[in-house]
């Protein structure tokens, strides 16, 4: 009973009270290790949880913005695949029909390398202005930073159009049937990723939802800041608050709904509702 006793008395309560809180403390070390540290880093979380799903999103939405390109720029869906065309095996073989195997560079552009040059890129210009000047033709590329010149045979040659139904994957039938399978496939797996951003979407929706209503719960709930009630999962009370305090126990509670949109892991960011 002595024992007892001395744990009321006034002047021993301090050392109880100081006891009490070590005890406190140490079981909230031994019960967090090393999760507490991880789940003070949001970064850290970031890149060991989210980076690959997020990763996996980046990807996608990449390849939808190169076939927005493609398409844009009229560019063969089929060769992009890598699929092996009748025009790009004779536009190999094309240079055979002028004079030089290639076109003689006058000018070029900083980031463009002469022998990236080919007759294809001349013929590919479609219908261009050129100049006469000593019996030769120059020719400003559009699509690449050069000026080519060429003899009046190459000239009279690629005004002939001929050079360009080789090249061109409109004028071959396997071509044709090759860009119609690419884009079938293409249009295909675009409404799958389509159906499936929805529902990622329609989810995400529902769980922000979710994640706002928890945290409205987790932040109103009242929870006394006092050795013999506090979770070892809670943070730390500072004695000095509660002994300036009006006697009732403090709590977590901040009194205010929030959101957890736009950012959940950036509390200040957070919207008042």
């Amino acid at each position: 009973m002595a024992t007892l006793s001395t744990a009321y008395d006034a002047q021993s309560t301090p050392i109880v009270m100081d006891r009490a809180w070590e005890k406190v403390n140490q079981e909230r070390s031994n019960k967090m290790g090393n999760s507490s540290s991880m789940l003070c880093s949001g970064a850290k979380i970031k890149s060991t949880y989210f980076a690959t799903s997020r990763q996996t999103l980046l990807t996608a939405l990449e390849l939808s913005r190169a076939y927005q390109r493609i398409l844009t720029d009229d560019h063969s869906l089929a060769r992009h695949m890598n699929v092996p065309l009748m025009s790009d095996i004779l536009a190999e073989k094309i240079s055979h029909l002028f004079s030089e195997a290639r076109p003689h560079i006058l000018e070029i552009g900083a980031e463009e390398k002469s022998n990236d040059i080919t007759w294809v890129d001349v013929i590919r210009e479609g219908s261009f202005h050129t100049e006469h000047q000593n019996e030769k033709f120059r020719l400003r590329l559009r699509n690449r930073e050069a000026v080519v010149e060429m003899t009046q045979f190459d000239y009279d040659l690629i005004l002939s159009g001929m050079p360009w139904k080789l090249v061109h994957p409109q004028s071959h039938a396997s071509d044709i049937l090759a860009e119609i399978s690419a884009i079938d496939l293409v249009a295909s797996e675009m409404r799958i990723w389509k159906g499936i951003v929805a529902k990622i979407s329609e989810t995400i929706d529902d769980t922000l939802k979710r994640l706002t209503e928890k945290l409205n719960k987790v932040d109103e709930s009242d929870i006394a800041q006092h050795p013999s009630q506090q979770s070892a999962f809670l943070p730390e009370a500072n004695p000095q608050d509660v002994a300036a305090g009006d006697g009732s126990p403090d709590t977590m509670s901040s009194g205010k709904k929030r959101t957890c949109e736009p950012h959940l892991e950036d509390p200040p960011s957070r919207r008042r509702i």
